[in-house]
């Protein structure tokens, strides 16, 4: 027989006679529940004659207690119920009988100062009050969908022209960031006539001198990966974790849209006989370890020994332009093709690495029409723009900035590291 638990305090009188009280309506709505199924019974048996209905009104069908002697002939409907009610009878008084037992034995709380039993109750309930409604106000979760007013208003305006990269930027210092934008040269007109883009493409060292500088500060810039070849300039890497879960807390579509890093190649010549992970696992260390960002690798394999860090996932496959998918080439996906496979549409990625040997110059344009939006794109140049596709014209069309400019020493200049981080509409004005 199982026992509902109750609480631990003294068993009055009153208390007990609320029980004997709760148990007898229990009981008298099985009685009406009975009468109901016999009255039923009788009316499919009307042609029974042993049965009349005349003798319904004359059986005791009430739940007083029955002693044995208080007995009804056999073969009555009365008979069962006679039997039923002495059972349920019997039940209730061992219930109430094995409940005060058990209940005297138990000590109460705090005694019997009811006085001491409200206040700790009440103290408990502030307390436990208190920390719930601290817990919801200063849970992330419950600004997610307004973040912005958490800026404060001097902030505002480079929170809102970076899409909420940049939090902590006066308004004075931001509209100074604006300012140089418009006011730096992008090529060296003044010095070498109307069109100097055009001048030196054939020599890179010298063209990059004279064009394309950077022209936006990032305070908090990171060279991610070390020193030497294969490292990368990274804008503020930490505020990518914040902002990447914010987006995440706010997506309706995607399974996810928390941190995505895309790589493609690993900045190792063709003559190496290894790939380096080094600023894919430096990144994903900085943004928190295994499990904070999403790191995607592309890199076309031939006869290399692989040993993939933990976090990372590696594609056997490289990275192709439009103009080249004619070619055929079956170990080749086009960022729109690697997008899709990925089930990535519709997502941002953080940061974009490319350091490809010379794949920039055919992938470029479509790195802004493949499904995603780009944040932070950070290039290797090898060489300088020789079509009509000026990489530079396009990432200004796209809103993006350059905050890091370097030159690759060990090649003499040829080649060139950028860093090109994405902010909006307004931060340009009219262009």
């Amino acid at each position: 027989m199982k026992i509902r638990p109750i609480p631990l305090c003294d068993m009055s009188n009153q208390r007990r006679n609320i029980l004997d009280k709760k148990f007898q309506i229990d009981l008298e709505r099985r009685r009406k529940g009975l009468n109901e199924d016999f009255i039923s019974l009788l009316d499919d048996e009307s042609n029974d004659d042993e049965v009349k209905s005349s003798d319904i009104n004359s059986y005791d069908l009430s739940f007083a207690p029955i002693t044995d002697e208080e007995t009804l002939p056999k073969g009555t409907i009365s008979s069962a119920f006679q039997s039923l009610t002495k059972e349920l009878s019997n039940l209730h008084t061992n219930t109430l009988e094995t409940l005060e037992s058990i209940i005297e034995q138990l000590p109460s709380p705090l005694g019997k100062r009811r006085s001491d039993n409200k206040l700790v109750f009440f103290c408990a309930t502030a307390i436990v009050l208190f920390l719930s409604l601290h817990n919801l106000f200063t849970s992330p979760k419950f600004h997610r969908h307004d973040r912005v007013k958490q800026i404060q208003p001097d902030y505002d305006l480079a929170y809102r022209e970076s899409s909420g990269y940049f939090n902590d930027i006066p308004a004075n210092v931001w509209n100074e960031k604006k300012e140089r934008i418009r006011k730096q040269p992008k090529n060296n007109d003044a010095a070498l006539g109307m069109r100097s883009k055009y001048e030196d493409r054939d020599v890179p060292k010298t063209w990059f001198q004279n064009n394309w500088e950077a022209d936006f500060t990032c305070q908090n810039e990171v060279r991610v990966g070390g020193t030497g070849d294969g490292a990368k300039w990274v804008c503020d890497p930490h505020r990518i974790p914040e902002v990447s879960s914010l987006r995440d807390s706010k997506n309706q579509v995607n399974d996810s849209n928390g941190c995505l890093v895309y790589s493609i190649g690993l900045g190792i010549p063709k003559t190496s006989t290894y790939f380096d992970f080094t600023f894919e696992s430096a990144i994903l260390d900085l943004l928190g370890g295994n499990g904070s960002c999403e790191i995607h690798v592309f890199d076309h394999l031939t006869e290399k020994s692989v040993v993939v860090p933990d976090g990372i996932t590696l594609h056997p496959w490289g990275i192709e332009g439009q103009v080249d998918s004619n070619l055929g080439r079956r170990d080749y996906f086009t960022l729109e093709e690697a997008v899709d496979y990925l089930g990535h549409g519709g997502r941002e990625i953080d940061v974009l690495k490319v350091d490809c040997e010379a794949c920039e110059w055919h992938t470029f344009p479509e790195w802004f029409t493949s499904g995603v939006t780009i944040r932070q794109i950070l290039v290797e140049l090898h060489g300088s723009p020789k079509n009509e596709y000026n990489i530079f014209e396009t990432m200004e069309r796209e809103n993006y900035v350059i905050f890091h400019k370097e030159p690759d020493t060990q090649y003499g200049g040829i080649w060139q590291e950028y860093g090109f981080i994405r902010l909006t509409n307004d931060f340009f004005g009219e262009k």
